[in-house]
């Protein structure tokens, strides 16, 4: 190796370095493996077959999990050299990674060439990652260094060191763990006893508080104990639930980094959603977790172990990423404004094509919150999978572990009206039970027939409708809901305009096609109307007339069954007379008397609903009775005209 080589990297590798032969506390690099060429990861790996066991074969499987294209500009190899790394090799065999940071440990350059080809990818991959944000990382081990370096001894670390931002990782069994001998990691609370949420069915005997704090920490799920010292009973507990002052010889002790039933996530932060005005002090983040716990709504916190400031949250809504030392914890199973329903899934009504995953029910949840049009997901917690809904629609049991949350007061498609109600109009004899808002409306989308709905929160009466008509307000708790697009009774046809027919001067202001209907509904010889969605103007018509497909966003509605300026008269038929040598094709009465309003010469027609075939008439003699589902129209002008004359031929 040339100590004179000059090498080109990102960063100074300060932790490969090798104490000078002349005086040991001056260190110099190691540069030998700089000078190596850049190798695929399984060319790097071909010099420590001799050291490490079936090395090639965990090659190809870290290739196999890495992609094709990794992210932060690294190659596949270089990806898959970190990969590597962080692999943990089965049965008793040496993983990668200890037996290169005891070569790296012992100082002895020769024994660490054989890694230099491997060590050249792995740095290459390590210095192209970001810098993280200058934070709290945490490293443990499962020993007592002080019997490897002892005091006064001169230590250079060459190894790599694995640390993590996140303390409950550390404390997982696979790494660190909980126990520790002094019980050092538990918060002690003398004379304080914690009631309830007892992991065991009964106490357990321990000698001392030590041999209570340890049997906390071998049990799976403990996060707190209490002891008696003249009883020796060990009660270990799931969480710190309502401690208080014990006048007995209770002792308590908890772990101040754990909350049972919480998510920890650490430098994380959420704005805004505050239950109080301001922050409460507490000693730390267990005690925050168990002020969340103990107050109504609070499904989240975040704490600040500088400051001991401890903030309760209504929701996840609006987390980020946090540059200080802020610690956020959520219930993982609750999402406010949202109710969940258990063994419970939505087919269909999907906002995207496939499922996005996320950790638990409380991140789909944010998910859903955080997606334009969603007011529902479903989720499943052996899958990870989040299914974001615009609807709660046909939903049904599940067999398997499905679980669906839904926004309780809104629902797509229909216009929520609070303190109003529709007397009248109802499809159902009687009402029917639903636990909410959301659960009336999927009710009445389930329901043939249904275009509004009323719901009371008090009584949980959901009632629906055919109709608007008659809606008034409501000094109860009564709420309303309609589908917008559409009108009981009439016909929709977009993009059309009548021009003309106007029963008022002006258009009138109203919020939706639904709304427009309803007035034409209720105004004295009204049977048609138009609307614009854009200008939210209403025109109110006598007569479908000479209506016409429009350039702009014009709207018509018209009742298919009436015709102004027209009598109607079922089950009859006018035989002979006809205008035109064969009728004409048209979707309902109303239509077929427009082309006869538009048609000279025309002063009836008949009409057949089972056909559609409408018959335009010069005449309205000869009509008789029909034995099929003829209708007939006849011109209200003509009819006075012909009893008019009739009057004049009367001899006096």
């Amino acid at each position: 190796m040339s100590k004179h080589t000059e090498l080109r990297v990102r960063r100074r590798n300060s932790r490969l370095v090798i104490p000078d032969v002349q005086d040991s506390k001056t260190v110099g690099p190691i540069i030998g493996y700089a000078e190596e060429p850049l190798l695929p990861l399984a060319d790097a790996c071909i010099p420590l077959i001799p050291i490490i066991f079936n090395i090639l074969a965990y090659v190809s499987t870290a290739l196999e999990h890495t992609p094709d294209y990794p992210s932060d500009g690294l190659t596949r190899d270089e990806s898959a050299s970190i990969f590597l790394y962080t692999t943990e090799w089965k049965d008793e065999h040496r993983s990668l990674y200890s037996a290169l940071n005891e070569t790296l440990r012992t100082a002895d350059p020769e024994q660490l060439q054989p890694w230099f080809k491997y060590l050249k990818l792995l740095l290459t991959a390590l210095v192209k990652i970001p810098f993280a944000p200058q934070q709290t990382v945490w490293r443990g081990i499962r020993k007592d260094l002080r019997l490897e370096f002892p005091r006064g001894t001169s230590v250079i670390w060459w190894s790599f060191s694995s640390c993590t931002t996140t303390l409950p990782v550390l404390e997982n069994d696979l790494y660190l763990g909980y126990e520790d001998q002094n019980c050092s990691s538990f918060v002690r609370k003398d004379d304080w006893d914690t009631p309830d949420n007892d992991i065991l069915p009964s106490p357990v005997h321990e000698p001392d508080y030590a041999s209570c704090c340890k049997q906390c920490q071998t049990t799976t799920g403990c996060i707190a104990f209490t002891y008696s010292p003249s009883t020796q009973l060990c009660w270990p507990k799931r969480s710190m639930g309502s401690g208080g002052n014990s006048t007995a010889d209770r002792i308590t002790a908890y772990n101040p980094n754990n909350c049972s039933s919480f998510v920890r996530k650490d430098a994380w932060d959420i704005l805004g959603n505050d239950i109080l005005s301001s922050s409460v002090q507490q000693p730390d983040y267990a005690s925050c977790c168990l002020q969340c716990q103990t107050t109504p709504k609070c499904v989240a916190f975040t704490y600040s172990s500088s400051r001991h400031g401890c903030w309760l949250k209504t929701s996840i809504r609006s987390g980020e990423n946090s540059t200080g030392d802020r610690i956020t914890g959520y219930n993982p199973n609750t999402c406010s404004d949202f109710v969940r329903k258990d063994a419970w899934d939505i087919p269909g009504n999907d906002i995207l094509t496939s499922s996005v995953q996320q950790p638990d029910y409380a991140s789909c949840c944010l998910q859903c919150q955080t997606t334009s049009g969603c007011i529902a997901f479903s989720y499943s917690p052996s899958s990870h999978g989040c299914s974001l809904k615009t609807s709660i629609g046909s939903g049904g049991t599940s067999t398997d572990d499905k679980i669906t949350g839904y926004n309780p007061n809104m629902c797509v498609g229909f216009v929520r009206k609070d303190a109003w109600d529709i007397p009248g109009n109802d499809i159902l004899t009687s009402f029917v039970q639903q636990l909410d808002y959301a659960s009336c409306c999927s009710q009445c989308q389930a329901t043939s027939g249904c275009i509004a709905f009323t719901y009371s929160p008090s009584s949980q009466r959901c009632s629906l409708k055919t109709s608007m008509r008659s809606g008034e307000n409501s000094t109860g708790d009564r709420i309303t809901g309609y589908n917008p697009n559409t009108c009981s009774d009439f016909v929709r046809k977009d993009a059309w305009d009548i021009p003309g027919n106007d029963i008022l001067s002006s258009s009138v202001q109203q919020p939706d096609y639904a709304s427009c209907c309803l007035q034409c509904q209720t105004t004295p010889g009204c049977v048609a109307f138009t609307y614009s969605p854009s200008s939210h103007g209403c025109l109110l018509k006598t007569s479908i007339g000479s209506g016409g497909i429009s350039t702009g966003d014009k709207i018509t509605g018209y009742i298919p069954n009436t015709c102004s300026g027209f009598v109607r008269k079922d089950n009859w038929d006018i035989s002979g007379n006809d205008i035109l040598p064969s009728p004409l094709q048209e979707p309902d009465y109303a239509s077929c008397c427009s082309k006869c309003e538009t048609t000279s010469e025309c002063v009836a027609f008949t009409y057949s609903q089972s056909s559609q075939q409408c018959s335009l008439k010069a005449n309205s003699c000869s009509g008789g009775t029909s034995a099929g589902d003829r209708i007939s129209g006849y011109n209200r002008e003509y009819i006075n005209y012909l009893l008019g004359s009739v009057a004049k031929m009367r001899p006096v």
